[in-house]
């Protein structure tokens, strides 16, 4: 088949992969509204309830972990001490470079400090 007739065609629907079947909960269903505000502000990234992204950034992740694991009950805000803390048992990969460093992390800690 040519190139130009699969141009021509009709695309297919793409399954979606930022949710879940029903039933299935997501480490993302753990974040609470400040939480989504505050990954909204330092990230770009917005989540809804039953949505389970594939690509989401260190920071969501950790935070959605750590809710869904108890470190941060759900009840607590985000605090700075929690981000500066965050930030030193992130990983560093093999570039050298912490991927919860630079503007997420002070996008992160302006939007905590402007909370209070």
């Amino acid at each position: 088949m040519s190139t130009l007739a699969l141009l021509d065609r009709p695309a297919k629907a793409a399954p979606s992969v930022n949710t879940r079947p029903a039933g299935e909960g997501s480490m993302f269903d753990h974040l609470t509204s400040d939480d989504r505000r505050l990954l909204r502000v330092a990230t770009g990234e917005c989540f809804s309830t039953g949505q389970s992204p594939r690509l989401f950034s260190v920071l969501a992740g950790a935070i959605a972990s750590d809710r869904r694991w108890g470190m941060l009950r759900s009840g607590d805000p985000i605090s700075s001490a929690y981000l500066e803390q965050l930030a030193q048992r992130v990983p560093v990969p093999a570039s050298g470079v912490n991927p919860f460093t630079g503007p997420v992390l002070e996008r992160a800690l302006a939007y905590v400090r402007a909370r209070r």
